[in-house]
């Protein structure tokens, strides 16, 4: 019995070549279906991230606002600001690791600023006891915060691609007033150092 070898060796080189191909197929399939489920785990948390920030920037604005009203009508409405909202927890992931590591940096950072300011307005009422300086300063810090909140979802929004969002009603723009008040509390803050 005469074998082929020639036969033999085309064939098994084409089923080797064959074998080839369709593991490189799978390894290209399963990388790119890999790449496309990161994406969509980062941007479902970015999502998550951006409207529980933008929420906690509207809570601080409320505070704020219920200040304004109790200021402005002397006490009879409103009430006046005691501190600094708390600060929700983060959204539970295991995906944060799939983030910009700067603005994760800062997400993680934004709860022990919120808890540093409110300590500041507590130590400041305890030092002064006199509600009146602590409103103004809660109301400076709640305007520092709610700026940090919003300026973080907004580098969220353009870091993974979301549509540019505007908080407000009718002509009023919740980012202006934040930040207008947000300035005027570091000016505050700069005069007095």
């Amino acid at each position: 019995m005469i074998v082929d070898w020639g036969g033999f060796g085309q064939f098994i080189a084409s089923a080797l070549g064959g074998a080839t191909i369709l593991g490189a197929s799978k390894f290209w399939y399963d990388y790119r279906r890999e790449q496309t489920l990161r994406s969509e785990r980062q941007r479902f948390l970015a999502v998550q991230i951006v409207y529980q920030l933008e929420d906690y920037a509207m809570v601080c604005v409320d505070a704020l606002t219920t200040h304004d009203l109790w200021e402005g009508s002397g006490g009879n409405a409103g009430s006046m600001i005691s501190g600094v909202p708390d600060l929700p927890d983060r959204p539970p992931s295991d995906h944060y690791s799939l983030l910009d590591l700067q603005l994760v940096e800062r997400l993680y950072t934004l709860p022990q600023q919120v808890r540093a300011a409110k300590g500041y307005v507590s130590f400041d009422y305890e030092v002064n006891a006199d509600p009146e300086p602590d409103g103004e300063v809660a109301e400076d810090k709640t305007y520092l915060m709610a700026d940090l909140a919003a300026k973080l979802a907004r580098d969220f929004r353009l870091r993974y691609g979301m549509t540019k969002q505007r908080l407000g009603f009718g002509s009023w723009d919740v980012m202006a007033y934040i930040a207008k008040g947000a300035r005027h509390a570091e000016d505050k803050r700069s005069s007095r150092e």
